[in-house]
């Protein structure tokens, strides 16, 4: 939203202020009533803006190719003028013309008679043809041919070519989609009745062709043609003033010529080295023309003109010269050409040999998508050079391209290659195809369809480069089109801005070559509607604050006359009240401000709280896995026997190894009987995509969850959490199983290896916890014990367990993993430093979560039998395990108890699980209802309460 709607002038917002200022005189009898009225709908939202004119509607479909279609009465007409000799008799010029055109230009004439349909009129250049009749063009395309003086074009004749050039043509090829164009559409169904029942999915597009409206002139001018023609070329490419510069001259090249001996008679008698061989064609577009293959030439004879090198000059550096942005050279001269001296138009000024700038064949397109063709060696497509298809050139034999060359340029020029066009264009608000009323902040889809016309026919638009731009006035959204795979379709979606107005799509696209497209589609941004709107807006801070402490201010006179004797019954009060609601209030407010403070000491990187991963079933271990199936007597006589030891860990406080604790038959018994029973996966795959690409800050969130955090007794079913999968970070099946005996058979074999006792005081920050004050004593090996087995490739990231809490005075405090069988390769246990807790998490090749290697102290290999322990806030990691191997083991806790129990009635105790309940209902948001539980506590056991800083 932000300030868009209060961009209505001053009026609105000086009548909200004459509307606060009669809401406040009538405050005194109307009270709060009118303050909420006065903050809801003292201000009005502008008004909407206006409906925009609906776009094409959005389920016609797409279509790929389909042919170009023409109206049988549109007919293209090309107009040759030439100064061909032809005996001027009465009904026999103009055939003797065209039959002369076809010898001498046999391809190019073949192409535009016979492949394209084209009627050609041909006349003398000396003519003054007429151009337009009963307003209307007669002609599209007008071709001239000239290499004679012989023959002058009229002064006239210019004029009107220039005129009939300028007043065709269109930017926005493509059919438009407003009234009009619905309208032309229907009459175009109608006319093709027949057509719509062999081509149904045609109709449905709104057709164009450039036919209709684009013109082309070529001009084939030869070393002797007239000045006025080198005057009409210099205005086709662009200003009047450019004349002198396409001054035309022979021009020769002595190391690429050709042996006459395969060209005609005229070619014979010039002199050596005007017949040479050309490569440096235009490339990078092959909309417009092929490039030339390495075994391929084009064979030329004729002049060079300058002042058409906009886009680049071939392989090495040139000046360029101010021109329009359309023109671009075809066709370049070779390095080693020169120009012939000639006297004929040559003057001091433009007499030099600047060959780096020399061009022969040039094109121009206009804004209007008129196309203009210069070729200054009209011989180039001459029947003798055309029919030629190899040709030796310094020991090498070439082919000859001149055909292949003359057709593209051509038909480039008769607008057959390089056409653009738009159709079925379509806008509307994401999640509702059929609405176009768009409000700001909307999720708006804009598509639209381009084609090419190629060989004929429509084929989908293959480009990377069309953008598209969401304006009031000035553009406010740029994005590119992306294309939806192999259809024509190009689309995008956005976020509609904050400004409401007449907004508008426009799609503009001008590339070298290609016909320029231009559309523009109608789609205006309004406020939201009034009951849509949000009620507070932060442009209106500031008036929402003058209305508060008018309203303190109003509220503080009408009770000052009562605030005396207030103040003393209040005072009394306060010296004779018991405890009540309010100081459970109180309370209640302590303890989440308490929670608040050991969130923000846990994010600052101190000791995590226990976190409840998943929800699962506790299998009972005696029925699944009796002791007399896992260990024997025998086992047990061995146990009693058995050499255990302690190995310590240098640099980490109270972290050891205990060697033997199971014997490899017991271990091997413990596996086959988990098996047995089934392992599932660790966490539910809700959604394993997501958890796939779930990033490195959401598993440091989760390094503080422990493998058995879900085990603690006095937690309720609906205060456990469950997460998704993250399979980077940990990947493992695991079993949970309630077996005191097993227990109590490993308490007895480690129960003098372990911690026996050990203290906590405020004086030790970094293990500190105010629960842990005082002396504790190791009691046992916790009952519940969770099974895991670990697959080739699969790990557990950098994490520290969590403890299990049987009441106040007994909980665990030094984790224990026992190896049930020996890796092959991988399955370490890593010991890390204190700082990997500040640290990212970083990735391994195959993308799993992994510590920093400098904050590895100690890595711990997975032997069968024995028992690693740390202290439960040490941070430690799995290590992956090696191709072709499997990692058992059991993990569980050594237990303790507080040497001088504290809070041991069943008062505390109750407090004591309310608490626990309280913890979890704030850590998940729940303040409520955590507030209601720090009540209870607070009234059950008060001394608890205050033991906590309540």
């Amino acid at each position: 939203m932000g300030s868009g709607v209060y961009r209505e002038g001053l009026a609105p917002f000086v009548e909200a202020l004459h509307r606060t200022q009669q809401c406040l005189l009538r405050i005194r009898s109307h009270g709060l009533l009118a303050v909420v009225v006065l903050l809801g709908f003292a201000y009005t939202p502008a008004s909407p803006a206006p409906v925009p004119i609906p776009p094409a509607p959005y389920d016609i479909p797409s279509i790929s190719h389909f042919p170009e279609s023409r109206h049988p009465h549109d007919i293209p007409r090309l107009l040759l003028l030439h100064d061909f000799p032809v005996k001027k008799t009465e009904g026999k010029a103009v055939d003797d013309s065209l039959k002369l055109a076809r010898q001498k230009y046999k391809s190019l004439m073949k192409y535009i008679e016979d492949t394209e349909k084209i009627e050609v009129t041909a006349l003398p250049i000396s003519s003054q043809p007429q151009l337009f009749a009963f307003g209307e063009s007669v002609f599209h395309f007008i071709l001239i041919i000239s290499s004679s003086v012989r023959q002058q074009i009229q002064e006239q004749t210019v004029k009107d070519i220039l005129i009939w050039l300028d007043s065709g043509g269109e930017e926005s090829q493509g059919a438009d989609h407003e009234v009009h164009g619905y309208q032309k559409q229907q009459q175009q169904q109608q006319q093709l009745a027949g057509l719509r029942k062999e081509q149904p999915q045609e109709q449905q597009q709104q057709y164009y062709s450039p036919v209709e409206k684009s013109r082309s002139l070529i001009l084939l001018l030869g070393p002797s043609a007239s000045p006025s023609l080198l005057q009409l070329a210099a205005a086709a490419f662009g200003a009047d003033a450019l004349a002198p510069s396409f001054l035309q001259q022979q021009v020769a090249d002595a190391f690429n010529a050709i042996s006459p001996n395969k060209l005609g008679k005229k070619q014979q008698q010039q002199p050596h080295g005007t017949v040479f061989a050309v490569r440096d064609l235009l490339s990078g577009h092959p909309h417009v023309v092929t490039p030339l293959s390495e075994d391929e030439l084009l064979l030329y004879s004729g002049t060079y003109h300058l002042g058409s090198l906009q886009v680049g000059c071939g392989g090495r550096h040139c000046g360029k010269e101010v021109l329009p942005p359309y023109a671009f050279p075809l066709l370049l001269a070779p390095p080693t050409a020169f120009a012939i001296e000639s006297n004929v138009h040559s003057n001091s000024s433009n007499n030099n040999n600047r060959t780096s700038r020399m061009a022969l064949a040039s094109a121009s397109q206009t804004r209007g998508n008129n196309r203009v063709l210069l070729l200054s060696g009209p011989d180039a497509c001459s029947s003798t050079f055309t029919s030629l298809e190899s040709i030796p050139l310094n020991g090498y034999e070439f082919k000859v391209a001149n055909d292949r060359f003359c057709t593209e340029v051509v038909a480039w020029a008769l607008n057959r290659r390089g056409v653009l066009r738009w159709s079925n264009v379509k806008h509307q608000k994401v999640g509702n195809g059929d609405s176009h009323m768009y409000t700001v902040g909307d999720q708006l889809r804009f598509s639209v369809d381009l084609h090419e016309l190629k060989g004929g026919s429509w084929h989908p638009f293959e480009g990377n480069d069309v953008q598209l731009e969401y304006s009031l006035g000035d553009p406010l959204i740029r994005r590119f089109l992306q294309r939806q795979n192999a259809s024509p379709t190009f689309s995008t979606e956005f976020k509609a801005p904050d400004r409401a107005g007449i907004l508008k799509f426009v799609l503009r696209h001008a590339r070298v070559g290609y016909s320029s497209l231009l559309m523009h589609s109608l789609a205006p941004l309004r406020t939201p509607r009034f009951d849509a709107a949000e009620r507070f807006h932060l442009g209106g801070a500031f008036y929402y604050f003058v209305v508060i402490v008018v309203l303190l201010a109003i509220t503080e006179i009408r009770t000052a006359e009562q605030e005396g004797m207030r103040r003393p019954l209040a005072s009394r009060h306060a010296n004779e009240r018991s405890p009540s609601s309010s100081e459970d209030e109180d309370a209640a407010d302590r303890a989440l401000s308490f929670r608040v403070y050991t969130t923000k000491a846990k994010d600052a990187g101190g000791d995590s709280r226990p976190q409840h991963v998943v929800d699962k079933p506790i299998v009972w271990g005696p029925a699944v896995m009796p002791l007399s199936a896992i260990i024997d007597c025998q086992d047990k006589e061995a146990a009693r026997t058995a050499c255990r030891s302690r190995s310590d860990v240098r640099g980490v406080w109270e972290c050891f190894v205990l060697k033997g604790v199971l014997s490899n038959a017991e271990c091997q018994r413990i596996i086959e009987s988990a098996e047995s029973q089934g392992f599932e996966y660790w966490a539910e795959e809700t959604d394993t995509a997501a958890s796939m690409s779930t990033s490195v800050e959401s598993a440091n969130s989760e390094s503080g969850a422990d493998d058995r955090s879900e085990r603690s007794e006095n937690v309720s079913s609906s205060s456990r959490l469950s997460k998704k999968a993250n399979h980077n970070y940990r990947s493992a099946h695991t079993l949970e199983v309630e077996h005191p005996d097993l227990a109590e058979v490993i308490w007895q074999r480690v129960g003098n290896l372990v911690v026996k006792e050990v203290h906590f005081s405020p004086d030790d920050a970094e293990r500190f916890e105010r629960d842990l004050e005082g002396t504790w004593e190791a009691c046992g090996v916790n009952s519940t014990l969770l099974f895991a087995r670990y697959a080739s490739g699969e790990n557990f990231g950098p994490h520290t367990d969590g403890c299990t809490i049987k009441d106040f005075n007994c909980r665990s405090l030094w984790p224990m993993v026992i190896y049930l069988n020996t890796p092959e390769t991988g399955g370490e246990t890593a010991i890390l430093k204190e700082s990997q807790k500040d640290l990212p998490f970083k990735t391994d090749a195959a993308g799993r979560f992994t510590a920093d290697p400098e904050c590895v102290i100690y890595s711990c290999k997975a032997e069968v039998g024995n028992a690693l322990l740390f202290y439960q806030a040490q941070m430690h990691e799995g290590r992956p395990v090696g191709n072709g191997s499997m990692k058992y083991i059991i993990r569980t806790d050594i237990m303790y108890r507080r040497k001088e129990l504290l809070f041991t009635t069943p008062a505390d105790k109750r407090a004591f699980a309310l608490w626990q309940e309280a913890q979890l209902l704030a850590e998940k948001g729940e303040t409520d209802a955590a507030a209601q539980l720090f009540r209870q506590m607070t009234k059950v056991s008060p001394e608890l309460a205050h033991y906590y800083g309540m």
